[in-house]
């Protein structure tokens, strides 16, 4: 019993460390207002897609509807089979679009296509199921002007939020945006989100992305920058943040998730595999604790503690990072998260690490 006390102190003492560090990180970061209506920087967006043709008509219209002019727009169809191209086709006889028809499969070869082609200073990323603030270019624009950083990583917020399905979704995604901005904010990024990323197109290598992986080429591309003492920096604007679904079900939930998980395999950067480390251990060790309550009744207490400590740390980050972005309705669900949490996070890391996985179908 002792042993497992020292275990459980060790887990919430370096927990603890965590999650002061994302919050001081965050605070660390100061909100970005500028609304310079400069168009200076040649800005190549780039858009990597697959069987979108209900989502993509939204993204495009986002995309008409930007403020920022000084743009070009890339965007790679990686062997739809459903009637992506021709919404595409249909779309650039209305706005100057430059439809690349992938050679290879999969989103790390299509986007070196993309990157290829490009003629921009800086690269914008996002994905064909999201939804653009009319001044999100001119937002990313005007950051870079001023922070000159050489990757930019932004916001990503679920929408719509009607289910509690829905909901639950919404808030355990923010708590990835909020870690990630929070770490950034401390010079140790760890997490980024290819939905809503920038990168200078001098930096760009497309050696960087792991192939082996299905997922993860915002990752992997970001662990390159780091090795190369890059300038990464958030950008904490909610006209940079971009709107996306939530998983329609449960099982595709856990596809998404699991095929995250799998490209931690490759992660070569020590500070986020002690963050991934640290989390699923952490759900590892409540979930083994509670099945050892029926071998001793004192575990309860155990298993209570550690629970509890984590559901007050992770309330207090969501409290202090949500409200940011006008979610602070979510906040409501931070029990029920709490509690299925430590399952879906040993489930989906057994499912991506043992299992098979790869983008899309």
């Amino acid at each position: 019993m002792i042993i497992l006390f020292s275990i459980v102190t060790i887990f919430c003492l370096v927990y603890g460390i965590f999650v002061l560090s994302v919050i001081i990180g965050w605070k660390r970061i100061p909100k970005f207002e500028d609304n310079s209506s400069q168009q200076n920087t040649f800005i190549s967006l780039i858009i990597c897609c697959r069987n979108e043709e209900k989502k993509l008509p939204f993204l495009l219209q986002s995309i008409k509807n930007q403020t920022y002019k000084n743009f070009e727009l890339i965007i790679v169809n990686d062997h739809s089979v459903d009637s992506t191209l021709q919404i595409l086709e249909q779309f650039s006889d209305t706005f100057p679009t430059k439809i690349i028809s992938a050679k290879l499969e999969g989103k790390k070869n299509a986007l070196r296509q993309g990157v290829e082609t490009s003629k921009g200073e800086l690269i914008v990323c996002t994905d064909a199921d999201c939804i653009l603030h009319p001044e999100h270019l001119q937002t990313i624009a005007n950051f870079y002007q001023k922070e000159h950083a050489q990757m930019i990583l932004g916001g990503v917020l679920f929408s719509p939020q009607q289910t509690f399905f829905e909901k639950i979704q919404a808030l355990e995604f923010f708590s990835l945006i909020a870690s990630g901005a929070g770490m950034a904010g401390m010079n140790m990024p760890i997490l980024c989100n290819g939905a809503n990323l920038a990168f200078e197109r001098s930096v760009w290598d497309e050696n960087a992305l792991e192939d082996r992986a299905a997922s993860g080429d915002d990752q992997f591309l970001l662990f390159h920058l780091k090795k190369q003492k890059a300038k990464i920096s958030f950008l904490k604007s909610d006209k940079s943040a971009v709107q996306t679904l939530p998983s329609p079900n449960l099982n595709s939930f856990f596809s998404q998730r699991a095929r995250w998980t799998s490209k931690s395999k490759y992660y070569t950067d020590f500070a986020t595999i002690l963050v991934a480390l640290l989390i699923f251990g952490y759900s590892l060790l409540q979930l083994f604790i509670l099945l050892t309550i029926g071998i001793n009744f004192q575990f309860l207490l155990v298993f209570l503690i550690l629970t509890i400590f984590k559901f007050l740390l992770d309330f207090t980050l969501l409290a202090i990072t949500l409200p940011f972005y006008n979610q602070k309705h979510l906040l409501i669900y931070s029990l029920p998260l709490s509690l299925c949490y430590p399952f879906y996070i040993v489930i989906t890391a057994i499912c991506g690490l043992f299992g098979k996985t790869k983008w899309k179908n």
